[in-house]
């Protein structure tokens, strides 16, 4: 066995793919130090099993995974594969080639694999065994091993002996027998306690076994007599009810009759009620029609008051008219006077102003002639101003200050008059102001309230909709819930299989009539549905039918198509028992809730089914009233909220099952009260709609009304500003106002003091005088023109008010002639008024006349009406006594039925009861019940006999009826325990064998390899140390399993000394001695030696390489070394080296040209075949 090749993936320094071609017995492996010479070392230690991380010179496993560089990422996972030459089979595989995988990735998984098939660390460890490749074999050595080989332990240094001798696996399977011997042991204690235990319970429960067989004995025979005695009973009833059904046949045919004829006087009582009320309703016509007679009665005489009123109205306007036209008639005349005087008055005045206008013509000349005097005075004093220029220009300027004078005195005074207007102003303009504020702040404030009004109610709005929101959620999920409770009751899910099966048929149309389950047709409140449920037991899969026949149907059809059994509840044979006093009394109590019938609801025509089954049973609040009510009445069945049940023979039912669902009953109650809620649901979102659409119009109407006291606000915002600006442009002007003033009466002192010196000249006023004197006489006559022109005026003014009062005269004639014209148009109109008049009176006449014959018509029918009216009345009364004394005949009858058919009932309780006794105690039907009594022979005394065997039950008190067959099953344990304790002993004592066939064959290997290899070592010690001694002995030669390995030797020349007290060298070649004396006895086919020659000088160099040529035609050596001799001596060598930082590579390395060993040839120059390629991690391959 050779090793072939190595491969390497992401292996610490190796970070691509390095597949080693491995040639030749000797390989030196050579490089610098640090390149990653001993990670192919590790690599192969690795791939081989080796486990412990501080071996590898790790922290943990994962740390062999190439970690990256500076330019490398790390990788994901790290491979090493070990190619093996099996040509000689020294490896138990049947292939010519093996390899050995290891993987490992980064969350710490680590996989096996032989020849690519996945494997445990065990498979690789038992191929390696005996190879020396083991875990605790020799064949990988380093320096640091080199020296532990002598300083470890004699039993540490046993284990390279043990590999060897090839008793690692015998070992192996020794622990691994010991492992089996102590679990068979552990095992067989728990067998024999087991047994042990089921020894002490076999003979009590044989003897309880033997008494249930007894009891069970005479139970059978109890039962058959009681059976039988159940069948005799269900016979004698069914005969009673035969005979109690013709009967209540005749009884109801009886009662049929006599409800017919109750049935046909009732009709023809009917029907006179039918024509009583056809008469009222033509009555009640009439006196409508009547009363509607008599009110147009009344308005027709109302219309010939009405209109002779009118006749007398209009006389009375036709004399008033009369008399005004008259009266108009003399305005006419007295307005057509005035107007001729008016007129005449205005032609004398017209004349009268000529006349003045001639007489004033000669005043205007003499005017004109002083005006001419005037204008040559003017020129005078021109010429006298023209010669006083310089007075005149002085007289000038006075002038002018006084009219300066006089225009500050005018804006003066209309300053100070303008004054407390001004300030009027000014506080009416600051009361606008504060007025239009405080508006403004007012509208502010009911903004800001309109706002919190808005931000109000869209919260409430806001609210509104998720409310609704959420309602509408709640509702789709009760509309889920209710569909799903609809399909599962659809499908009759939870029924059994029997009525489920006749339900479907019915569907399908196979079964004709009615069927309906107790548990789908009544509803009950949900906080009753678990008591309800309870309550009905087993009976809500009964099946309610009208009649008997459709129940034989069912059943028919279940015998004919093997589907089950099902239990009918025919309503013609359903009895309820009547409520008692006692029980009225019962429901009173507190605690109690109610008769269950009581508690649910369902169609009529199921009551009677219903309230059999339920009509018996109390429903209370809790267990304890529960308890108490069965110690105090004896009630038949009590069953409380939470489901417990009291039976009435006084056993209680309660507890809780394992998934446990919803029953029948509390599905139909669940599908009401989502219904229920639904509605309700439904109206509350109906409210929430109408109270959002509310929300959203007061929302609308706030936001306008907001909208517009923004609106306002803005306006009165900007009066407020206008106010303000108005207020502040009066002050400012009332304050120029003031400055002016000031101004002014500074200006006016000034020119008063102008005035004062300014003297005129005595020639100006000379001048002025004259010119004064000329301006008087001008001024007189033109008073006299004045005059004429007044004159003039007033003979003018005198013609206008004659015009004015000859204007006034034609109007009021105009307007005397128009009432003269609207009085003759009213006169003319109303003789035709009142002939109108007259002719609605003549017609108001004849319509009441009309009206008097048609109410006298509507009374007499009236009174016909009544008349028939009470006729009928009186036939009625008649038939009512008629059908009154027949409903009594029926009643009679019925009367009879209903003790028949009470008669029956108790007949069909009795069938009932012993039926239901069959099916509850006994589990069997009438059928099977009737053959069990077929073959019983019961005895005319059966009571005596039955109160026999019920004493010897009793005598045999409490019996276990299950010890039956729990001693048949311990029986079977204690057999097969048994059994299989003496299989335990056997394993034991096999086990034991193999343990000592193992010791034996473990001592002879041990003996003979511990020989051979102490031979051995001495033989290479005396060859390595000329003159020396070595030997191997044993710690313990009387045991061999256990003994340690003691190496004893004397130097060349020295006494025989410690092995601690060697020479680094010494030690050293001490150490290769005993590897290569273990080599000569069991060679390994591979051995790796890691720096082990570091330590020796050039001699033993030479004998440590000897050794390698002489071994290596038995063994493959892998040398790691920096020691020239022994690289020369390899034929093979492999470069380790890092072409990038922390990256390895394997190169070929080769000798200097021209180098020749003695004796070796140029084409025996060392090798390496060597295969480097990049490797990049895909999906694939990790």
């Amino acid at each position: 066995m050779r090793l072939k090749s190595i491969r390497l993936i992401g292996f610490k320094t190796f970070a691509d793919k390095t597949e080693i071609d491995v040639e030749g017995d000797v390989i030196a492996v050579v490089g610098p130090n640090g390149c990653g010479k001993s990670n192919l070392v590790d690599a192969i230690l690795w791939a081989l099993g080796e486990g412990n991380p501080k071996h590898l010179r790790a922290e943990i496993g994962q740390d062999v995974i190439f970690n990256g560089s500076n330019k490398r990422k790390p990788l994901g996972f790290a491979e090493v594969m070990l190619l093996f030459d099996n040509e000689d089979g020294a490896l138990p595989v049947p292939t010519s080639e093996v390899s050995v995988t290891r993987r490992i990735d980064r969350s710490g998984n680590s996989q096996y694999q032989i020849n690519r098939r996945t494997c445990r660390l065990k498979d690789v460890a038992e191929l390696m065994a005996d190879s020396g490749l083991g875990r605790s074999g020799y064949a990988i050595v380093g320096q640091k091993d080199i020296d532990q080989a002598l300083a470890a332990s004699p039993d540490d240094r046993r284990n390279w002996l043990d590999e060897a001798a090839g008793v690692q696996r015998y070992r192996a399977r020794k622990l691994d027998a010991l492992r089996r011997l102590s679990s068979a042991e552990a095992h067989l204690q728990r067998v024999e306690d087991i047994l042990s235990e089921v020894g002490r319970q076999r003979e009590p429960l044989r003897e309880q076994a033997k008494d249930a067989l007894q009891y069970r004995e005479v139970q059978r025979s109890l039962r058959a007599v009681e059976v039988a005695q159940l069948a005799h009973e269900l016979d004698a009833a069914s005969l009673e009810i035969d005979r109690r059904q013709a009967n209540l046949r005749a009884a109801q045919d009886l009662a049929a009759s006599e409800a017919k004829e109750v049935a046909a006087l009732e009709a023809q009582a009917a029907k006179v009620s039918e024509r009583i009320s056809e008469l009222e309703s033509a009555m009640e016509g009439l006196r409508e029609r009547q009363s509607e007679v008599l009110t147009e009665y009344e308005r027709a005489e109302s219309a010939i008051k009405l209109g002779e009123q009118r006749l007398e109205s209009l006389d009375q306007l036709e004399t008033t008219l009369f008399q005004d036209t008259d009266a108009v008639d003399q305005r006419i005349r007295e307005s057509t006077q005035e107007l001729s005087v008016a007129e005449a008055e205005l032609a004398a005045a017209k004349a009268e102003l000529e006349r003045v206008r001639v007489e004033c013509a000669g005043a205007g000349q003499e005017a004109r002639k002083l005006a001419e005097g005037l204008k040559a005075i003017e020129a005078k004093l021109q010429s006298a101003r023209d010669e006083h220029a310089r007075a005149l220009k002085q007289q000038i300027e006075q002038e002018h200050r006084r009219e300066r004078f006089d225009e500050a005195s005018r804006e003066l005074r209309g300053i100070v008059e303008s004054l407390p207007e001004l300030e009027k102003e000014l506080e009416k303009a600051t009361k606008d102001r504060d007025a239009a504020q405080n508006k403004l702040a007012a509208e502010r404030k009911g903004l800001s309230e309109l706002q919190l009004n808005l931000k109000s109610i869209a919260a409430s709005l806001h609210q509104s909709t998720e409310k609704e929101s959420k309602l509408l959620s709640r509702q789709a999920e009760l509309e889920g819930t209710r569909r799903g409770i609809e399909a599962t009751l659809a499908t009759h899910e939870g029924l059994h299989e029997g009525p489920r099966a006749v339900l479907e048929a019915q569907s399908k149309g196979k079964l004709p009539g009615s069927f309906d389950s107790v548990g789908e047709s009544l509803i009950a409140r949900p906080e009753h549905a678990l008591a309800i449920e309870r309550a009905l037991g087993s009976s809500v899969h009964d099946l309610i039918v009208p009649s008997e026949a459709e129940a034989k149907a069912a059943i028919e059809y279940l015998k004919r198509n093997r589907a089950g059994r099902a239990t009918f509840l025919p309503i013609t044979l359903m009895r309820p028992r009547p409520t008692s006093r006692e029980m009225e009394q019962l429901l009173r109590r507190p605690g109690v809730l109610g008769l269950a019938s009581e508690l649910v609801q369902c169609r009529p025509e199921h009551l009677p089914a219903i309230e059999t089954l339920l009509g018996d049973v109390i429903v209370v609040d809790n267990l304890d009233t529960a308890l108490t009510l069965a110690k105090t009445t004896g009630w038949r069945r009590i069953v409380s909220l939470d489901g417990e049940v009291v039976h009435r023979k006084g056993s209680v039912t309660g507890g809780i099952q394992a998934r446990q669902g919803a029953g029948i009953v509390q599905r139909r109650a669940d599908l009401a009260q989502a219904e229920l809620e639904i509605s309700r649901i439904a109206e509350d979102v109906a409210q929430m709609a109408s109270e959002k659409r509310k929300l959203s119009d007061e929302l609308t109407a706030l936001r306008n009304s907001a909208g517009k006291a923004e609106a306002k606000l803005m306006a009165l915002a900007e009066r407020a500003k206008e106010a303000e600006e108005w207020r502040h442009n009066l002050e400012q002007e009332f304050q120029a106002t003031q400055k002016s003033a000031a101004r002014l009466e500074a200006e006016i002192l000034r020119l008063e003091k102008s005035t004062a010196q300014t003297a005129e000249l005595p020639q100006v006023d000379a001048l002025q005088s004259e010119r004064d004197a000329l301006l008087r006489q001008f001024s007189e006559r033109s008073a006299d023109a004045d005059v004429a022109e007044r004159r003039i005026s007033d003979a003018e003014q005198a013609v206008v008010s004659l015009e004015e009062r000859v204007k006034q005269a034609d109007h009021r004639l105009k307007r005397a002639q128009e009432a003269q014209t609207y009085s003759q148009s009213k006169l003319s109109k109303v003789g035709p008024e009142r002939e109108q008049t007259r002719k609605e009176i003549k017609e108001s006449h004849s319509r009441r006349d009309s009206l008097s014959r048609l109410r006298e018509d509507v009374s007499a029918k009236l009174q016909h009406a009544q008349e028939s009216r009470q006729s009928s009345i009186a036939q009625s009364l008649d038939l009512q006594a008629k059908a009154k004394q027949a409903r009594w005949a029926a009643q009679e009858a019925a009367e009879r039925a209903h003790a028949e058919e009470l008669s029956k009932a108790k007949a069909e309780g009795r069938r009932a009861a012993a039926h239901q006794r069959l099916l509850e105690e006994y589990g069997i039907d009438e059928v099977e019940a009737r053959r069990v009594a077929a073959e019983t022979e019961v005895p005319p005394n059966a009571a005596a006999l039955v109160a026999r065997l019920r004493r010897e039950l009793k005598a045999m008190g409490e019996v276990n009826l299950g010890a039956i067959e729990a001693f048949d099953r311990l029986e079977e344990r204690f057999q097969e325990l048994t059994a299989q304790s003496e299989d335990i002993l056997t394993g034991i004592a096999e086990v034991e064998s193999t343990i000592r066939e193992l010791d034996l064959q473990t001592r002879e290997r041990f003996r003979s390899t511990f020989e051979k290899v102490q031979s051995a070592f001495s033989g290479l010690f005396e060859r390595l140390f000329p003159g020396g001694n070595g030997e191997l002995r044993l710690t313990d030669p009387e045991n061999l399993l256990e003994t340690g390995i003691e190496i004893d030797v004397t130097l060349p020349g020295k006494k025989r000394q410690k092995l601690d007290l060697l020479s680094g060298g010494e030690r050293s070649l001490c150490a290769t001695t005993f590897l290569f004396s273990l080599l000569k006895v069991k060679p390994s086919p591979l051995v790796i030696l890691d720096e082990v020659d570091a330590p020796l000088d050039g001699r033993n160099v030479e004998r440590f390489t000897d050794l390698l040529r002489e071994f290596a035609d038995r063994c493959q050596f892998i040398v790691i070394t920096h020691n020239a001799t022994t690289i020369e001596s390899a034929p093979v060598w492999l470069g380790v080296t890092m072409t990038e930082p922390g990256v390895s590579v394997v190169l070929p390395a080769r000798l200097p040209e021209g180098f020749d060993d003695v004796g070796r040839r140029p084409a025996d120059l060392p090798k390496a075949i060597v295969s480097v390629e990049a490797y990049t991690p895909t999906r694939s391959n990790g």
